[in-house]
């Protein structure tokens, strides 16, 4: 059951988003400021946050950074950054993705597949990392396993 958090100050911009997504999500949930989205965030967890750079009650960077340092919450959730007015650095933070507005749909979901890709090979580059990785540690022993 995928479940995405949209947080912008703008309603019609949530219920856009809403209807372009509501088919690929099984809950949707929207907010309009960063104390709400801090409370939804705390009492659930979700696959994709979609959050606005700019608005009224903060910025989308603070709820960003919070997500990424908050101990409670997953620090690999994906997240989409969305603004009309400036840009964002997506390599400044993990799993994370800009679309500029006014967008379509068609630009959320590449996005949306671009954050799936990332976190398969990410996934995939660990499930191989620990795999290779001996699990003994008598020294005898790990000089058998590296011999091998």
């Amino acid at each position: 059951m995928a479940k995405l958090l949209v947080i912008d100050d703008e309603v019609e911009i949530c219920e856009l988003i809403k209807f372009y997504l509501g088919n690929y999500f099984s809950d949707v949930s929207t907010v309009q400021s960063v104390p709400q989205a801090i409370g939804k965030l705390k009492d659930n967890k979700f696959d994709l946050i979609i959050t606005d750079l700019d608005l009224v009650s903060g910025t989308g960077e603070s709820l960003i950074r919070y997500v990424r340092r908050d101990d409670s919450l997953n620090h690999a959730t994906a997240i989409i950054a969305i603004s009309g007015g400036r840009e964002f650095d997506e390599a400044s933070v993990g799993h994370c993705r800009f679309v500029k507005k006014p967008f379509r749909e068609e630009d959320l979901i590449e996005k949306i597949k671009d954050l799936k890709n990332e976190l398969k090979k990410e996934s995939s580059k660990e499930s191989k990392k620990s795999a290779n990785e001996p699990t003994a540690t008598h020294p005898d022993l790990m000089k058998l396993l590296k011999k091998s």
